[in-house]
């Protein structure tokens, strides 16, 4: 029982040239791969991108409370005379 094994100077150019490309199911399998792991990749990416959106309105909100936020020399402006004593 002998088993027919072919290489690549045995074979002539037109069958080499044969031997050497991509099967049909070879690629086919190739691009379901990709195409799985692209499918994995994207809801994470924009988990991400939800999760940027988010952390840059709060800050810009926390930046605009911290505008708001009145500091101790303004507070002796505008608040009445003998109400309480700076330290």
């Amino acid at each position: 029982m002998s088993v027919c094994q072919f290489s690549a100077r045995s074979l002539l150019p037109s069958q080499w040239a044969r031997a050497k490309g991509l099967t049909v199911l070879e690629l086919l399998l190739v691009v379901g791969m990709v195409l799985l792991l692209a499918g994995l990749l994207l809801p994470a990416l924009e988990r991400a991108r939800a999760s940027a959106r988010r952390l840059l309105c709060r800050n810009n909100l926390h930046q605009i409370g911290l505008a708001c936020t009145p500091t101790p020399r303004q507070c002796a402006a505008i608040r009445p005379a003998g109400c309480w004593r700076s330290p």
